[in-house]
């Protein structure tokens, strides 16, 4: 009992310092002070690696975290690099949540077998391939067009996300479209209405106007999948 629990607050504690891989969201509304970010840096108020969509959600990522530490009067320099899934390839840290400095085994190294020859003596009775008649090679088969379909974590991914988007909205619809207005919005983030003008209500109104393109005061699901930052949305 006594020895679960501890092995229980251990792997707590990793996760509260290592940053998310593959997370699904990475937003301050779980934070009493959602002033900067779990690692003390600023946010956007996102906490994620790269651009995110208007949830804070599906973050680009980086493959590999540098970060300077001062301790005791001693700078350092930690590296945290995301694992390798020998299914998926490399994953990317996501959320920005905790430093730490992490040394990741690399994946096993492919062993090349250098090809053998083999000679082959054919019967006196079998004729040698520069002697038997030619044949025509098959008609080439036409190309078939390759189709990208979106991989089944993927495909749960969008569904989440369509489904959030849905909660958020809470069936609001303007020409028979659902939407999201910018007060379902910022009770998304958890902003009350006396915190708007704070720095983090201010940079939740600066990520809305951002994902709304077409300046209607609401966003379309389409506009809240966008990848928006300081230098646009893609």
């Amino acid at each position: 009992m006594y020895q679960l629990t501890f092995w229980y607050i251990i792997s707590l504690c990793f996760s509260l310092i290592l940053p998310s891989v593959d997370a699904t969201c990475c937003d301050l509304r779980g934070k009493l002070w959602p002033e900067v970010c779990w690692d003390d840096t600023p946010q956007t108020p996102c906490c994620g690696y790269g651009k995110c969509n208007g949830f804070c959600c599906k973050c680009q990522g980086v493959t590999v975290i540098e970060s300077t530490v001062s301790y005791s009067g001693t700078t350092y320099v930690t590296t945290l690099t995301a694992p390798s899934d020998p299914v998926n390839g490399q994953k990317t840290w996501t959320c920005r949540e905790g430093n730490l400095l992490l040394t990741v085994s690399p994946p096993p190294t492919t062993v090349f077998v250098q090809p053998t020859t083999v000679t082959v003596t054919l019967p006196a009775t079998e004729t040698p391939p520069s002697e038997r008649p030619s044949v025509s090679p098959p008609p080439t088969a036409l190309p078939v067009q390759a189709v990208d379909y979106p991989s089944l974590e993927e495909r749960d991914a969008l569904a989440d996300q369509i489904q959030l988007f849905e909660d958020v909205s809470g069936g609001l619809q303007i020409n028979g479209t659902s939407v999201v207005s910018k007060e379902q919005y910022l009770g998304f983030f958890n902003v009350p209405e006396a915190e708007i003008g704070g720095h983090y209500g201010q940079n939740v109104l600066a990520k809305f106007a951002m994902h709304d393109l077409d300046g209607d005061g609401v966003l379309s699901f389409d506009e809240t999948q966008l990848h928006c930052g300081g230098d646009g949305c893609h």
